[in-house]
């Protein structure tokens, strides 16, 4: 586990929540 990983992984999780947000507004 290293701070890459999360910094990533939280940006992505990030932007899936944007991306349905988004559609099902």
């Amino acid at each position: 586990f290293s701070y890459l990983a999360f910094a990533t992984t939280a940006a992505f999780m990030q932007h899936l929540v944007l991306y349905f947000w988004n559609r099902f507004e």
